[in-house]
């Protein structure tokens, strides 16, 4: 419930945002120039280009999947709210010549609603408990930001078991 009420509370203050631009952009127009006005918005611009340049740089595993006869891949939630769910994706690798498998990447991310919200990734555990049966250790961090800045940042962990079929 705090992701769908940080989200709307972001929505409404970009809405305000936008309102807050546009009659300054028509005050600087009405007073200044029409090239002041040209000025102040490729200003804007930047400002917001600035703030997004890496938000969807994301980390990716480099192994080399080649050395694998076998990868399954497993899907799960591994935590859900009202409107957003943070998946998890475990890539595991096996090797049928010398009867060996190995963990090659896990990913994990959030999606729904997530205004205001970045989720990022740092580390994971997987451990091998039974013939399909694993545990899983996730760590990350969020990010809760208002117009692009971060407001609060708190770690965020993730524990518990899953079948790989």
């Amino acid at each position: 419930m705090l992701h769908f009420i940080w989200g709307i509370l972001n929505l409404v203050i970009f809405i305000y945002f936008l309102i807050v631009v546009f009659k300054s952009f028509n005050l600087i127009r009405q007073n200044i120039s029409g090239f002041a006005s040209i000025v102040y918005i490729i200003g804007i611009l930047s400002v917001f280009s600035l703030i997004n340049e890496n938000y969807y740089n994301k980390k990716t595993n480099q192994s080399n999947y080649t050395e694998f006869d076998k990868i399954k891949i497993t899907n799960i939630i591994i935590e859900k709210h009202w409107f957003t769910k943070y998946y998890m994706d475990a890539y595991i690798g096996f090797n049928t010549n010398n009867n060996s498998e190995k963990i090659i990447n896990v990913d994990s991310a959030i999606y729904g609603f997530v205004s205001g919200l970045k989720y990022e990734q740092t580390n994971f555990i997987i451990n091998k408990l039974d013939k399909n049966l694993y545990s899983y250790e996730i760590y990350g961090s969020e990010n809760w930001k208002l117009l692009g800045i971060t407001i609060y940042t708190n770690t965020k962990e993730f524990k518990g078991k899953f079948n790989l079929k």
